[in-house]
């Protein structure tokens, strides 16, 4: 699972230009599940990303094709991580990342506990 940092390189404005060609980009992978969550950060700064993708190579694609980087207004920071704790609520997307769906349900993610509600 992957946290994708969009950090804006340019005036909000400019950025807002192309703000409905990346949410369009995005919707594809809404479609088919291997995006969980996205937003632009309070502070408007950039945006965030949560994605479920099977490799880095296939987020680095992503990323390459997103409007906001193919318009020089992104850049992007990439944080790779094993969910060790989720509320039940979000192991939905949990079990249906690539490596973790090999696993039982019940069984340990390293470093985790599967299923431990944490709020």
């Amino acid at each position: 699972m992957f946290v994708v940092l969009i950090h804006y390189t340019k005036p909000l404005a400019e950025v807002d230009l192309h703000k409905p060609a990346h949410s369009a980009y995005l919707d594809q992978f809404y479609a088919n599940k291997t995006m969980i969550v996205s937003g632009r950060r309070v502070d408007g700064r950039g945006g965030v990303l949560i994605a479920n993708i099977a490799s880095r190579a296939e987020l680095d694609k992503l990323i390459a094709s997103d409007p906001y980087k193919l318009n020089g207004v992104a850049e992007y920071e990439v944080i790779d991580f094993h969910p060790g704790k989720y509320a039940q609520e979000f192991g939905a997307f949990i079990h249906a990342t690539p490596v973790i769906n090999e696993l039982r349900p019940d069984t340990p993610i390293p470093g985790g506990d599967v299923g431990t509600t944490s709020r």
